[in-house]
């Protein structure tokens, strides 16, 4: 946030925060800059009804603030695949705006999530390499322990 409001002083940034999961993480980066900015949102989900991702991005809210020629920072928590974030970066530059640098919380892709913008635009607070497993190789699914709930921490006790 203090990169930011250094490198955008003089401009007003629009800051787009992925919703549910990035909110906490766009307030604290918000408090911590120094200069006017505006905020919009968009939800995202890529798991229709189900318990697992489709691997398909839908766009459930759409941003509300015309973009076109502003100075656009993404904010979003944790990052595994980047596919949300490559939805918000496409809905960005189709609506003309300029994506100047994503903030992520964390980066758990291993390095390996692409957005679509140049990797110098992208600020991780932390990377964690997180081992993911084939569901046959899966520890947990070995010893019979179900996901009851989509998402990362919802497992049946």
């Amino acid at each position: 946030a203090q990169q930011a409001s250094e490198d955008y002083a003089g401009r007003v940034p629009l800051l787009v925060c992925v919703l549910k999961g990035a909110v906490n993480t766009l307030t604290a980066f918000s408090q911590a800059m120094s200069i006017p900015l505006e905020m919009d949102f968009m939800s995202l989900s890529s798991y229709g009804s189900g318990t697992s991702t489709s691997g398909k991005v839908t766009v459930r809210q759409d941003l509300s603030t015309d973009v076109r020629g502003r100075d656009v920072l993404i904010v979003e928590d944790i990052v595994t695949t980047g596919g949300s974030i490559k939805e918000v970066v496409d809905v960005v530059n189709e609506a003309k705006g300029d994506i100047v640098g994503i903030g992520l919380l964390v980066d758990r892709s291993g390095g390996k999530a692409d957005f679509g913008v140049p990797q110098e635009k992208v600020y991780p607070l932390l990377h964690l390499t997180v081992p993911t497993y084939k569901p046959e190789e899966c520890p947990l699914c070995k010893e019979g322990v179900p996901i009851t709930e989509r998402g990362s921490h919802h497992l049946k006790k």
